[in-house]
């Protein structure tokens, strides 16, 4: 009898533990079943989406210079023409900066070519409604290509209306060539 004692204590303690395996297991499996079916909350807190910092530039309401704006964009939303549509917005209110576009102006299309030169396709109220002037053509030109050639990977503008080339907005400045950054047109640039 004494043989069968240690044989019954251990499988005492064998199915204890087999006991305890057993129950971990059915939780973690019951866990696993439960997470896989939570719901989230109709107004869950907000998550945090990657941004970019970009610079717009903007004529300055006292003078012919353009001024940089600094803006906080989706990261997701901030390809080249999603920037000329964030540019045709205008500055932000309460600035000293104005808007160069004439109303109702639109991005149609836009291509990055392989040597960096973005070509960028406007709707015809960018010339139909222009206010024209020497100093007008300069702002809406180059607060335009100062923002994109401000980009990685954009060297130079070329601006199209209607998907035809021009030669020019107003009649003051050649747009038939691709336009680069202009420093001396930034204010303390």
């Amino acid at each position: 009898m004494t043989t069968m004692v240690p044989s019954i204590q251990w499988l005492g303690r064998v199915s204890r533990h087999g006991l305890v395996v057993a129950l971990l297991a059915a939780i973690a499996w019951t866990g696993w079943r439960w997470e896989g079916q939570r719901v989230l909350p109709l107004h869950s807190p907000a998550i945090s989406r990657p941004v970019v910092t970009v610079t717009l530039y903007f004529p300055a309401r006292s003078g012919d210079l353009l001024l940089p704006e600094v803006r906080q964009i989706d990261a997701e939303r901030s390809s080249p023409g999603d920037i000329v549509r964030e540019l045709l917005k205008g500055p932000s209110p309460g600035l000293p900066l104005v808007n160069p576009f004439p109303p109702g102006t639109r991005l149609l299309d836009w291509d990055l070519e392989p040597d960096g030169t973005l070509v960028v396709d406007f709707s015809r109220e960018i010339v139909t409604r222009h206010w024209g002037g020497t100093a007008g053509e300069l702002a809406t030109v180059y607060s335009l290509v100062n923002t994109l050639t401000s980009r990685s990977g954009v060297r130079a503008v070329l601006i199209k209306v209607e998907g035809q080339p021009v030669d020019t907005l107003a009649g003051h400045l050649d747009l038939r060539y691709p336009l680069t950054f202009a420093a001396e047109l930034v204010a303390g640039g």
